[in-house]
């Protein structure tokens, strides 16, 4: 499903993403939300490199009093998040899981833009800056705008990356790759698989 109108969305690197209270808000008025519920699964320590996971449970009821429940799972960690987020890890995952569960209950495919990982501070800006705006309101990047940005040069994969890791990347295999990619070519030359 395309997002509706009524949801309100940030443009990250020319795609559409909603937002976590214009979902939660679409969910209550239009899609039947009865609640929405979190569990945390796992606290951030040092230990697991202060990753938290949380899972939330969202139930619908339609209007023929038929109860869909809706579960899944959010996680963040320090290096998922803005350098002003960062002690917010707990509730970052509480609101990644919560949008997950959402979506589905909405039936709304695109990520929201909390389940995105933010790039720190160094790097390109995540977002342009600003007012959020209507899903049918956003222009995708053309021309000039599209030829600047770097994506994965991995067949099939085709991410758009920061301009930190294009950078790392290439300094090493003299091509882009995301961080997935990355980490197979380094697995690939450690164990001297031929690439």
């Amino acid at each position: 499903m395309s997002i509706p109108k009524q949801i309100e969305c940030i443009n990250l690197r020319g795609k559409s993403h909603p937002l976590f209270g214009s979902v939660l808000k679409y969910a209550r008025e239009e899609c039947g939300l009865r609640s929405l519920t979190v569990e945390l699964l796992q606290a951030p320590t040092n230990e697991n490199g202060g990753l938290a996971i949380a899972r939330a449970t969202a139930v619908f009821v339609d209007s023929e009093g038929v109860e869909r429940t809706y579960s899944d799972l959010g996680e963040a960690s320090p290096g998922s998040l803005t350098p002003q987020m960062r002690s917010c890890v707990t509730r970052m995952a509480s609101t990644r899981g919560k949008g997950r569960a959402l979506r589905d209950g909405c039936g709304i495919s695109v990520a929201l833009f909390e389940e995105m990982h933010e790039e720190s501070a160094d790097d390109e800006p995540a977002y342009e800056r600003g007012r959020p705006v209507k899903a049918d309101s956003v222009k995708q990047p053309t021309g000039k705008a599209l030829a600047n940005k770097p994506f994965c040069k991995w067949e099939g994969c085709g991410v758009e990356l920061t301009q930190a890791e294009a950078g790392k990347s290439w300094s090493r295999f003299k091509k882009p790759f995301c961080h997935q990619h990355f980490t197979e070519m380094e697995h690939k030359l450690a164990t001297h698989t031929a690439v």
